[in-house]
């Protein structure tokens, strides 16, 4: 189980990096965002992990945007 101080820092950044991320979105990234926090310890690796992760969610918002949802 994730800590719960780790799940509320992951949170913070994705609402520091994506403003107005819907609540849901937030709720479902911000478990993985810890897991690569915790699960990588190599600093490249998890830069790499992380830019993964931004990648699916800009992707993700632009098709949002783009469908007019």
């Amino acid at each position: 189980m994730m800590p719960q101080a780790l799940l509320d820092i992951a949170l913070d950044l994705l609402k520091a990096r994506f403003p107005g991320l819907p609540v849901a979105w937030l709720l479902a990234y911000a478990p993985r965002l810890a897991e690569l926090y915790h699960r990588f310890g190599d600093p490249v690796q998890r830069a790499a992990e992380l830019n993964a992760l931004w990648a699916e969610l800009e992707t993700r918002l632009e098709q949002l945007l783009g469908s007019g949802q």
